[in-house]
């Protein structure tokens, strides 16, 4: 484990215990279990609809951390992964959420987010249970 500091949206430093960089987007696991995001969003990995019309993939770039809210928001995440263009959190309960990225069947949450290519809203793999760690 490292600690690290990043400025977040709301001008306070926190602190940092994971930072994880897929393809184009990078995000952080705080010391209080929320998870950030920045970078590219053209897969909704950094928990924003992607912009489907905007041929530019400059034009979906965020470039300030977006808090990753849904389901996640009232628990606290410990682990933090990410893929090329997806990530996966781990909860302190041991449940297993996942966003971004989905016509490769990579989230694991169900035909519906493969025909629609992504995921913005962190959901649960429910057909995973008691998570201890996850692998890229």
């Amino acid at each position: 484990m490292f600690l690290c500091s990043v400025l977040f949206p709301d001008g306070l430093q926190q602190t940092s215990i994971e930072v994880v960089a897929g393809s184009h987007h990078s995000a952080a696991l705080t010391a209080s279990g929320q998870v950030y995001c920045w970078g590219s969003n053209q897969h909704g990995q950094c928990g924003r609809p992607p912009d489907e019309l905007t041929k530019d993939h400059s034009q979906q770039v965020l470039t300030t951390p977006q808090l990753i809210g849904g389901l996640l928001s009232n628990v606290r995440v410990t682990q933090l992964k990410t893929g090329w263009s997806h990530l996966l959190a781990i909860t302190e309960d041991a449940h297993v959420f996942s966003w971004g990225r989905a016509d490769y069947g990579q989230l694991g949450v169900g035909d519906d987010a493969v025909q629609q290519g992504f995921c913005r809203e962190p959901t649960e793999i429910t057909h995973v249970r008691d998570a201890k760690q996850v692998f890229k």
